[in-house]
């Protein structure tokens, strides 16, 4: 029985002892252990919100661009989103396109096209060129070469500042960019290397514009008379004016011939 006891009165002083301990530790780690699950969850909590976040903007950025009609409209949203995946660099690219666009077409891309203004002048022409090669080549310092993605859009860069040299006439400039090109995709995209080297081959045949006929002279109007004898007639022939023909009065008409005599009655 005092064994047992004595037993009981072990048991008891270890859960004692453990309790104690254990509110011991509590006291002195607890706070510590507590702030540091609590800054954990936050943790998780921020990463979540700032990743719904970035989707959310990264949807409306996309958005953005996919609704974009003008070229100022996709240079704002390239400014606004320049950090968002690639869209500032599609965006400005987009925003060359158009200039180029409106240069073929010959309508301007702010617009409509049944205004009286919206043919595209030959001094909107050259500011239409100049502001997509300046887009253009913003559009290729905007990609990272070291990207092998992103090689396309310097590719697409690289043949739209070749495009605006050729609409210049400026031979050597188109060729330095289409060199580029190759430079760029002859290890990951050889097929637009090869399609650089046959547009480099035709650059001459390109910017060779044939010189049209010039526009033959209208004939000269006769000033001097002269007589027409009418055609299968008989007798005398009727003198007609050319000026008179080439003023528009109406000519005189023919006279009659003479009347035969009646024959006398017996």
């Amino acid at each position: 029985m005092d064994k047992r006891l004595k037993d009981i009165q072990q048991g008891t002083l270890t859960e004692s002892r453990l309790n104690s301990d254990f509110l011991f530790w509590l006291k002195e780690q607890g706070p510590n252990w507590l702030l540091g699950a609590l800054l954990v969850l936050c943790g998780v909590l921020g990463w979540n919100w700032w990743t719904q976040r970035q989707e959310a903007g990264r949807d409306q950025a996309w958005s953005e661009l996919s609704s974009a009609d003008s070229p100022q409209a996709l240079v704002e949203i390239a400014e606004r989103h320049a950090g968002q995946d690639a869209i500032g660099v599609l965006a400005t690219l987009q925003a060359a396109d158009r200039y180029m666009e409106a240069i073929r077409s010959g309508k301007r891309p702010d617009r409509e096209p049944t205004a009286e203004d919206a043919a595209v002048t030959p001094e909107l022409r050259a500011q239409y060129l100049d502001e997509a090669d300046r887009l253009y080549q913003r559009a290729a310092a905007g990609v990272d070469p070291r990207s092998p993605s992103q090689t396309l859009l310097l590719a697409s860069a690289l043949f739209g500042r070749a495009a605006v040299a050729e609409s210049r006439g400026d031979a050597a400039a188109a060729e330095t960019q289409l060199k580029a090109v190759q430079a760029a995709t002859q290890d990951t995209y050889p097929p637009l290397a090869k399609i650089a080297d046959d547009r480099m081959a035709t650059l001459q045949s390109i910017l060779k514009r044939p010189s049209l006929p010039a526009k033959p002279a209208a004939p000269a109007i006769p000033t001097t008379t002269g007589a027409i004898a009418p055609i299968g007639g008989s007798g005398d022939a009727t003198a007609l004016d050319l000026n008179l023909l080439g003023s528009g009065a109406p000519a005189a008409a023919p006279a009659s011939p003479a009347a035969a005599p009646a024959p006398q009655p017996k």
